[in-house]
């Protein structure tokens, strides 16, 4: 994988089912980093511990941010910049 930009992080989001729910994770699924610093990395592993549900209703689609959106409406989303999003708070609305 290549980047026009050396800094840019793009992980996949993936449903899977646990205990009969629906949930998306960036675990164990594809991702690329443009260039290894510790924002990125520490994005990444946080990403990796955060589990989306996606069966609930829908009106809760806004609370689950970009890759709850893209589920739901199968278009993708990208953020041009992350830099000041807190990445506990916001993690789930800067990449989809």
């Amino acid at each position: 994988m290549s980047f026009r930009d050396l800094h840019v992080l793009v992980q996949f989001w993936s449903p899977v089912t646990v205990l009969k729910r629906c949930w998306l994770t960036t675990l164990d699924q594809p991702f690329g980093i443009g260039v290894v610093n510790k924002a990125f990395y520490s994005y990444r592993l946080e990403s990796e511990q955060r589990m989306l549900p996606v069966d609930g209703n829908e009106h809760m689609i806004e609370e689950l941010g970009s890759p709850g959106r893209v589920y739901h409406q199968k278009f993708p989303e990208w953020s041009l910049d992350i830099k000041g999003l807190p990445t506990s708070q916001n993690i789930n609305d800067s990449t989809a």
